[in-house]
């Protein structure tokens, strides 16, 4: 017996000038060949995943916008709407991959201004753009485009109240609520305070 295992025996059929245990022992070699491969074509998608959008928001403020009526002692102020400004802010290292989307919320009260749905007046059409029709006491806008890695996009917008005038109103509140696609959600409250020009 020819102990040599390179050898091919006589009965050892050959396909193209291989024979049967070359073309085995080529296919046990690929087999374990693959696997590296894989590997190494699986790192660069991993360092491509690391990169992620975080949606914050940030420097969230209302207040009042007023007028002055009469002179002397019949002078009066009053509250005919109010202003809100915030920040949608992308601090993390990779963009939102689409718009982001902003949505703005008041406390309805029982009286007062709030007593009755706000009305839009104006908005930074520039970045954002309105969504739908608004419901009530919420308002949702749509960024124009995505938000770049450390980047974001400042938002204005201005209301009116049904009423060109009021001079009481209790505390409320404003929420304002931002998400992404990719970049998660964060959200802010500020309170407008109460007022009383009659006194």
């Amino acid at each position: 017996m020819d102990n040599n295992l390179d050898a091919v025996d006589a009965n050892e059929q050959t396909v193209g000038g291989l024979s049967r245990r070359s073309v085995v022992r080529t296919a046990a070699h690929a087999a374990w060949v693959a696997p590296a491969i894989a590997v190494a074509t699986a790192a660069p998608a991993l360092a491509v995943s690391g990169k992620k959008a975080k949606v914050k928001v940030k420097q969230t403020d209302a207040e009042y916008d007023t007028t002055t009526t009469g002179k002397g002692k019949k002078k009066k102020k009053f509250v005919t709407g109010f202003s809100l400004t915030t920040v949608v802010a992308n601090n993390g290292n990779g963009d939102t991959d689409g718009p982001a989307t902003l949505t703005v919320s008041f406390s309805k009260e029982k009286s007062g201004p709030f007593s009755k749905p706000p009305t839009l007046e104006k908005y930074n059409e520039g970045k954002w753009t309105l969504s739908g029709k608004p419901t009530a006491y919420t308002f949702t806008f749509v960024s124009n485009g995505p938000i770049d890695a450390h980047d974001d996009k400042a938002f204005r917008s201005e209301y009116s109240f049904n009423k060109p005038k009021y001079d009481q109103g209790p505390a409320t509140s404003v929420s304002v609520a931002a998400s992404a696609t990719k970049g998660g959600a964060d959200s802010d409250t500020v309170k407008l305070p109460k007022f009383d020009y009659d006194k």
